[in-house]
């Protein structure tokens, strides 16, 4: 699920992709975890998306298309986190 939006301009989008399950077990509450940060820009005719990983570890892709660079992001994050 994405959070927030953190940066909408001409050239730079960017989220966080968090897991929003919020749970009280024995009287302790547990937070949310960021799973990932996205950022997308855009120079010339190339769009270009980094993801950043919790442990630091940064994916970056690119493509002429701004659907086919968010099919990417969607993708990489679903063989990351998805079952």
């Amino acid at each position: 699920m994405i959070d927030s939006v953190i940066n909408v301009h001409h050239r730079l989008v960017g989220f966080a992709l968090k897991n929003n399950i919020h749970r009280t077990v024995h009287g302790f509450d547990f937070m949310q975890e960021t799973l990932a940060e996205v950022e997308i820009s855009k120079e010339g005719d190339i769009y270009y998306a980094k993801i950043t990983l919790p442990s630091g570890e940064v994916i970056s892709l690119e493509n002429e298309d701004f659907e086919e660079v968010l099919e990417q992001v969607a993708n990489d994050l679903q063989e990351r986190f998805g079952s």
